[in-house]
């Protein structure tokens, strides 16, 4: 028995079958870990998209931030002065429209004066503001962030990762639906009172994310460094 085993492990036939079990199984395994990893490396380059597009949002942000509470300021303390807001007449004293032009040089030019007493003047005025950011115009891209989540590719990254990823594209959308709101009423000629109210509201709230965009933006950074 013992030699017919041996004739039979050393026989040209059973070493063949071994040695093509063996490289059918190692291809297998190979082949395997091949696709693994070149699935991986399709997920890195889908997650550096989604960084790429975070890091261009943000610059974006910052961009549009200070252009928004330049003009901010700017209109607040104009909009109590508006006597008329179809001719966009103020009513201030001089020493404050003297201040106001001195702070804003370019935004505020003055059409004529109607000096009403001493102190007291109305003044026709159009107003140049600079409202030349991409935002304006283009929201916040939402791309590669939405084309990952419909891959299997979102499988490589932990839920932490995903939370944090999904909560800061949120606040983004969010950031987008109060600029695109009160800049559509301010373009459209709708600051009247008391609308106008309504529009500065809205206008600070969006300032207000924004600045927690910007505030949150280091930190967030760690956590979707750590997720590489």
């Amino acid at each position: 028995m013992k030699k017919r085993i041996r004739a039979f492990l050393n026989s040209p036939w059973t070493m063949t079958l071994i040695s093509t079990t063996i490289g059918v199984y190692l291809g297998i395994f190979l082949n395997e870990h091949y696709a693994t990893k070149a699935e991986q490396n399709r997920a890195d380059l889908a997650f550096a998209d989604v960084l790429s597009e975070l890091e261009d949002n943000y610059e974006d942000l910052l961009e549009w931030d200070s252009i928004s509470r330049q003009n901010f300021e700017f209109f607040n303390q104009v909009h109590p002065n508006i006597e008329d807001y179809d001719e966009m007449i103020l009513r201030m004293s001089s020493k404050k429209m003297a201040a106001l032009q001195a702070q804003y040089p370019k935004a505020l030019i003055i059409e004529d004066t109607d000096k009403v007493n001493d102190s007291i003047s109305l003044y026709d005025v159009t107003f140049d503001l600079d409202f030349n950011s991409r935002l304006v115009f283009i929201q916040h891209y939402e791309i590669a962030w939405s084309s990952m989540k419909n891959t299997d590719y979102i499988h490589f990254l932990d839920f932490g990762c995903i939370k944090s990823i999904e909560f800061f594209y949120r606040m983004y959308s969010y950031s987008n639906d109060l600029r695109a709101k009160w800049l559509k009423a301010f373009f459209n000629g709708e600051s009247r009172a008391p609308t106008i109210d309504q529009i500065m509201g809205e206008w600070q709230m969006e300032n207000q994310m924004n600045q927690m965009l910007i505030d949150s933006y280091p930190e967030i950074e760690k956590i979707l460094q750590e997720c590489k």
